[in-house]
């Protein structure tokens, strides 16, 4: 399983959220959730 990595973060890479789309849009559940340290920093 991989790491939890906030939308934030992926953003900064677009090579790897545009990875991240084409899967996704290729049916395959690619699961990115915000860690909930992040979540109370907001």
């Amino acid at each position: 399983m991989l790491p939890d990595v906030p939308e934030a973060v992926i953003a900064r890479y677009p090579g790897i959220a545009a990875g991240i789309a084409g899967l996704r849009a290729a049916g395959f559940g690619i699961p990115v959730r915000t860690p909930p340290w992040a979540a109370a920093s907001r």
